[in-house]
């Protein structure tokens, strides 16, 4: 474990990458799950756009409960022969958890910690550009800074972006749920055992901070509202095994969003043959309708 280099500068949790196997599929998956997911969006890094790929995005948008943060879910697409070599390995494997994207106060000051860790980031790299909605001829400024992995032996990739104009990610429409969504608010990732057993110093490193216990013998950090859990992968999938059965595999992540109204979440999915359980206070969905992801609805506080 590296010596820390004095205090972590100050991040909160922003998104979830999840890894996808097709975009359509998955926005239509996501749909049916009562999301609202914007239009296409191409990604060099990915390999899309000016590499000839359809490598790409969906997001969705939720209410970010931290200021100058996004809190949505960027449902991603790899094109692995046009991609660069970090998004190959990032989005490479089954579908599901990804990557977790931090927003720092300051990107080169975190940058700079990191490194300290023993992390190894790409210099920071500026996106500026006009994206034109394909589906309402909308334009908005894309406008961000970026770290990126440039190799990455974490069982749980990270990395960090500065949003410089928030514009693109607060359109009301996008952010009108048929679920009733708000927020999501904890992701859960299962690992190996000997990952496991290295998991509190790995956090150590990457979040500044200890970890702590959460439920089913797992390790959790919370930045503010928001919480990202590592648990043993036995653990994980006994778990949902005694809520969901068979349905439950296989998986290795899970998302908890909060929603308005339960019942109008339990409507809509089955309306759309989506088919969940009653897990305590709250819904949980099989990950084969969710693009290997699992999902657990919970009521917002009032």
């Amino acid at each position: 474990m590296q010596t820390q280099p004095g205090p972590v500068p100050h991040f909160d949790l922003d998104h979830l990458m999840l890894k996808v196997d097709d975009l359509a599929a998955a926005r239509a998956a996501m749909g049916r799950l009562g999301f609202t997911t914007s239009p296409y969006r191409t990604n060099d890094p990915m390999g899309g756009g000016r590499t000839g790929g359809r490598g790409g995005n969906h997001l969705v948008l939720f209410e970010p409960l931290v200021p100058d943060t996004t809190n949505m879910l960027e449902l991603a697409y790899c094109d692995v022969p046009h991609a660069m070599p970090a998004m190959r390995e990032v989005l490479g494997g089954p579908q599901g958890f990804a990557m977790l994207v931090v927003s720092p106060a300051d990107l080169r000051a975190l940058r700079a910690w990191w490194t300290a860790q023993g992390f190894d980031f790409s210099p920071v790299i500026g996106q500026r550009f006009d994206w034109q909605d394909p589906e309402t001829g909308q334009r908005d400024l894309i406008h961000f800074e970026v770290v990126v992995p440039q190799s990455h032996p974490w069982v749980y990739p990270f990395n960090a972006a500065k949003m410089l104009d928030f514009t693109h990610y607060e359109r009301p429409a996008w952010r009108r749920h048929a679920n009733t969504a708000r927020h999501w608010t904890a992701c859960t990732v299962a690992v190996d055992d000997a990952d496991f057993e290295a998991s509190p110093a790995m956090l150590q490193r990457i979040y500044g901070q200890e970890s702590v216990a959460a439920g089913a013998g797992g390790l959790q950090v919370r930045r503010g509202p928001l919480r990202f859990v590592v648990m043993r992968r036995s653990a994980f999938a006994e778990h949902l095994r005694d809520a969901l059965g068979d349905v439950a595999m296989p998986c290795h992540s899970s998302i908890h969003v909060q929603v308005d109204s339960l019942d109008q979440a339990a409507r809509v999915m089955s309306g759309n043959g989506v088919p969940f359980v009653r897990a305590g206070s709250g819904l949980l969905v099989p990950p084969a309708f969710g693009c290997g992801v699992a999902y657990a609805f919970s009521e917002a506080p009032a």
